[in-house]
């Protein structure tokens, strides 16, 4: 028996996820319902354009020959990923909410190009009620944008999965001892879509710490994350 405890000991510190999960489940389920189950295939992270989330690749590669530059005023000012960041350091007041996460045509760099413009758009709706993409074309690769403004907590993705026009994204908070106040998004590539109605969940899961200590939950913690959404896919979409 003091085997068996010693090695369960050992593995809840290896791996302190699930060591926050078994603590705050008895109290903290209310708070955080299931994600509707989704018989689905799963995006890989490591194929996802992200800025700081562990696992995935680091957004600013697309712009690699810019960031080689020093930082000069233009490259302030010519940077993508920058922009976004400028936009996403915003500070949401407490009666605000993220607006819906959203999708964008292409991929890569070309969609970086777009999640700009998009933002931009929310930004001039200081209440996010501005609607994301209704439509997008059936013969198009597309993204889909994942983002969260400015808070005291890492997010991090969990698992994107994706089964015909429905998406769901995990993420959860991470808790840290440090003062970095911190916002992040991801683009997503989610393939050509086929025509009809469609889904995208945003589900946040249990936070953890970065030490393994015990944390609690954010209240409030959705309202700095993009929310769900619908969107039609449509097959007399004009091409370029």
């Amino acid at each position: 028996m003091l085997i068996e405890l010693q090695h369960r000991k050992k593995a809840l510190m290896i791996r302190p996820i699930f060591l926050a999960a078994i603590l705050a489940a008895s109290t903290l389920a209310a708070e955080t319902p299931q994600a509707p189950t989704v018989d689905s295939s799963g995006i890989p992270l490591k194929d996802v354009w992200a800025l700081d989330m562990p696992g995935t690749r680091d957004v600013r590669e697309l712009e690699k020959d810019l960031w080689k530059q020093s930082f000069s005023q233009s490259f302030l000012e010519e940077s993508l990923s920058i922009k976004v960041q400028r936009i996403l350091t915003k500070r949401l007041k407490p009666d605000e909410q993220a607006p819906p996460a959203f999708l964008v045509e292409r991929t890569g760099l070309s969609a970086l190009r777009q999640v700009v413009e998009q933002l931009e758009l929310y930004e001039k709706d200081p209440r996010g009620k501005r609607p994301a993409v209704a439509e997008v074309p059936a013969h198009k690769e597309l993204s889909l944008v994942f983002f969260s403004y400015a808070r005291g907590r890492y997010v991090e993705l969990d698992r994107v999965l994706k089964s015909e026009n429905r998406i769901r994204i995990d993420y959860h908070y991470v808790a840290h001892q440090s003062t970095d106040v911190t916002s992040h998004f991801a683009i997503i590539p989610v393939g050509k879509l086929e025509a009809g109605t469609g889904k995208v969940l945003i589900e946040r899961l249990p936070p953890v710490h970065q030490d393994g200590e015990r944390v609690t939950v954010l209240n409030d913690g959705h309202k700095s994350v993009c929310s769900s959404f619908t969107f039609e896919v449509k097959e007399d979409v004009d091409r370029d």
